[in-house]
């Protein structure tokens, strides 16, 4: 019972905040370092250049007792459009967490501005494509000035089957210069985000996890004038968890959705004329089999549908699948391998062409 309540608020709390690492539950309570290297590739129909990006993920998880542990995070990487490119350092992540009565977990982080963020025009157009949802860069922003992040989750245990769950999240984003065009500040809106959660241990062998996340923006700033204010964000998921000696399945389903944003019309903030959000829809999931202590295979499967917004843009349809596998090399050395392939298309400067993806990794983990 205590490992699916630590597991359940490690869901609602650490793994929303920091979707775009691989940090799941047991790990906290392993000290480990992961590297390694993730190859990226997107092609879109009509378009001579490839979008590409290489990463190089670096994480190190040290449990400082049972109940609390530290993870930093850094991913340096190279990205190319063309003849655009950037490469660098990453912004370094900071993040610890804290269970208590194996009922309440505390979370504090901090993201260092290690990486570059005053960029310049053609390199704002390379952003652009890295940071948009379809394709889900690993690094899609290389700096974004000084960040803090506070949490905290409790888990309540309804039944020996059934827990319910809330976390509370704050994200704190500090001023600074991302255009080299720009002698002006920019001050990207701090981030308020609720969550609940129902978890249910349906059979001995079968899970059922559902959340709902309600992300509040506060407005963007130019120095000190209001610029943009994101409209409220409600993300809603459904999971299921199967597993016995060798199999696990794992898939998830998340539909996230948002209201008119606010845009600067030269003296104030306007709710915009037309919605430009795009309702996001998402399906993942994995069969794991394993053959031995020493040898696992994952067969993975990843669909994206994206709704084009109300201008008529950011529609996107694409269906992926891939093969995953662990050699455990040693006692404390851990060998991971992983290559995805996707197809389908999306809107690409207001028309709807084919793309196509692939994505490599090769990582190694050693605990100590």
């Amino acid at each position: 019972m205590k490992k699916y309540i630590v597991s359940f608020l490690f869901i609602l709390l650490v793994i929303p905040v920091h979707a775009q690492h691989e940090y799941w539950p047991d790990q906290a309570l392993m000290r480990s370092v992961q590297t390694g290297i993730v190859f990226q590739n997107w092609r879109i129909d009509g378009v001579e250049d490839r979008i590409i990006e290489g990463t190089m993920p670096i994480s190190v998880i040290w449990p400082i007792n049972e109940n609390s542990s530290i993870q930093l995070m850094h991913s340096p990487a190279v990205s190319r459009f063309g003849n655009i490119q950037l490469s660098g350092m990453s912004d370094t992540w900071l993040h610890g967490s804290y269970i208590a009565n194996d009922r309440y977990v505390f979370s504090a982080g901090m993201g260092l501005p290690t990486g570059k963020s005053r960029l310049t025009t053609s390199e704002m157009t390379l952003l652009n494509l890295l940071s948009r949802n379809t394709f889900r860069f690993m690094l899609p922003i290389y700096g974004q000035g000084f960040t803090l992040t506070l949490g905290t989750a409790t888990a309540i245990p309804v039944s020996d089957k059934f827990v319910a769950g809330v976390g509370l999240n704050y994200v704190m984003r500090s001023p600074y210069y991302f255009q080299d065009a720009l002698d002006s500040k920019f001050n990207p809106g701090d981030q308020f985000a609720f969550t609940a959660g129902l978890d249910h241990q349906t059979l001995d062998n079968l899970r059922l996890i559902a959340d709902i996340i309600i992300t509040y923006f506060t407005n963007d700033k130019l120095e000190k004038i209001e610029v943009y204010g994101a409209a409220t964000r409600i993300t809603g998921k459904i999971g299921m968890v199967y597993t016995n000696d060798q199999h696990m399945v794992w898939a998830v389903a998340r539909y996230r959705m948002a209201g008119k944003n606010e845009t600067w019309n030269g003296t104030t903030l306007m709710a915009e004329s037309f919605n430009s959000n795009v309702t996001e829809r998402e399906l993942e999931a994995v069969y794991s089999y394993t053959f031995s202590d020493l040898f696992k295979v994952k067969l993975t499967f990843d669909a994206r549908s994206y709704v084009e917004n109300e201008s008529g843009t950011g529609q996107a349809d694409l269906f992926g699948g891939g093969v995953e596998s662990h050699f455990q090399l040693s006692p404390n050395m851990l060998l991971i391998s992983s290559f995805k392939h996707f197809i389908g298309d999306g809107e690409y400067n207001r028309y709807i062409v084919a793309m196509s993806g692939s994505e490599f990794r090769l990582s190694t983990v050693v605990r100590f």
